[in-house]
């Protein structure tokens, strides 16, 4: 079994983006069958608008993902990336100064504790080159694509 989360996020309150959404949904159609119209990932999309992609609700289905055992997970996030002095975040609409949003170091130990054979984390997001700290990346077995 392959699982995606695919997110993505257009209305942030104070600095809307135009485009996320319709990149998310342009990956969670693309992976979720093969050419031949078979199943590939079991795909689950969250975007805002939409569902309101919060901190709890992305932080619970980022927990979702990497839970359990399967072939591959497959994490991608569109949307803002922040880096300040404690690390990199992937930011959510409710965020707000001392909470941007879900710490990219947490999205990495979840994927390293992973049980998942693959682990795979696309960030299409500023500051997505150095969102993780080298402590919880050198043991990094995600493969990280960044798209900035």
């Amino acid at each position: 079994m392959k699982k995606a989360l695919v997110v993505g996020i257009d209305n942030y309150p104070s600095s809307p983006l135009n485009g996320c959404v319709n990149d998310a949904n342009a990956i969670a159609n693309t992976i979720g069958s093969n050419g031949d119209g078979s199943p590939n990932f079991s795909v689950k999309l969250i975007t805002s608008p939409g569902e309101g992609v919060t901190r709890s609700t992305l932080k619970e289905a980022i927990e979702n993902l990497f839970s359990g055992e399967s072939d591959m997970a497959l994490l991608y996030f569109s949307g803002h990336g922040f880096v300040k002095s404690t690390g990199g975040y992937l930011v959510t609409i409710d965020a707000c100064r001392y909470d941007e949003g879900i710490s990219m170091d947490e999205i990495l130990t979840l994927a390293n504790q992973s049980k998942a054979k693959n682990k795979v984390i696309i960030l299409d997001c500023c500051h997505s080159g150095a969102l993780g700290s080298p402590s919880v990346s050198a043991a990094l077995n995600p493969q990280l694509f960044a798209a900035d």
